[in-house]
């Protein structure tokens, strides 16, 4: 089967979509919580700049438009979007622009897209990278889908090409509207998420996900061509797509290193890297690493 692509499918503003209750994504409120890791190289260091962010998501009031019914999204100034959920898709629409930091730009256009599709299976094309402010882009496309739990509830895990990862109920981990943004010389990081659902049967529950979640038990051979371990001086990862993220967690889940692979050989620098025991994360998984 053909891979789907949806993300720049502009949906027609004569379609009539029969909206419905959907707890794929919060369907009462949620709220992100992010950082944008932006870089540039001054010929002699790598200076780095960082940039939190927030973002809130309302189901009430509704807005009924295009035949969709309509939640509110919110950054710290006021609404930046509109944000609907029909039949496992999320649509999103820009009413306002929405910054995402120095270097990270942002997102304001007002085109009805698609956020999220968490129907789509392993091969099918997720999203078109933003790598340049624009095309031409490349193919974030779904590698693997497995399932974790929020709020005692089972959700899908999409593990997808270009390091992103997406959860159902969540979104990307990298932050909201991720799907959307420019990675050119950036990174996105969601520090800590909460979705308020109602079920069908009107049960209320609260899903929340801190990113700082069970790194000590982190096994020791999910991220592939990890290698050497333990290391010092530098650790490589083989096998990833050029654009691939990458990041290092100390043991308290703390960031202590942010990157992107360049080649499909990825090389991380341990300059600067304390001994000690840390966690690689690349493509949604991770490993523990040793550092001599």
């Amino acid at each position: 089967m053909p891979a789907r692509s949806f993300l720049f499918a502009t949906i027609l503003f004569g379609q009539t979509v029969q909206a419905q209750s959907d707890t794929l994504f919060p369907n009462v409120s949620g709220s992100w919580d992010m950082t944008t890791t932006t870089w540039d190289w001054d010929g002699q260091n790598m200076n780095f700049e960082y940039w939190s962010h927030h973002l809130e998501y309302f189901t009430e009031p509704s807005v009924e438009e295009f035949g969709f019914t309509w939640g509110t999204v919110h950054d710290g100034n006021g609404p930046v979007g509109l944000l609907a959920v029909d039949s496992g898709r999320v649509y999103y629409r820009g009413t306002a622009f929405y910054d995402a930091g120095w270097g990270g730009g942002g997102y304001g256009d007002t085109t009805l897209r698609v956020l999220y599709d968490f129907h789509l299976g392993v091969g099918d094309t997720a999203y078109i990278q933003n790598a340049f402010s624009g095309p031409p882009g490349w193919a974030a496309e779904v590698m693997s889908i497995d399932t974790v739990f929020l709020g005692g509830f089972p959700r899908q895990r999409f593990m997808l090409s270009n390091g992103d990862v997406w959860v159902e109920g969540v979104g990307s981990m990298e932050g909201l509207l991720r799907p959307f943004l420019e990675i050119f010389e950036n990174m996105f990081t969601l520090d800590a998420y909460c979705g308020e659902f109602i079920t069908a049967g009107l049960v209320s529950y609260t899903g929340c996900f801190p990113l700082a979640l069970d790194v000590a038990k982190a096994p020791f051979d999910t991220v592939k061509g990890l290698f050497p371990n333990p290391a010092s001086g530098s650790v490589t990862v083989r096998g990833v797509m050029p654009g691939t993220a990458y990041r290092m967690l100390d043991m308290e889940g703390r960031t202590v290193l942010l990157g992107r692979s360049f080649s499909d050989a990825c090389s991380i620098p341990l300059s600067g890297i304390g001994v000690g025991v840390y966690v690689v994360e690349v493509e949604g998984r991770r490993s523990r690493l040793i550092v001599e």
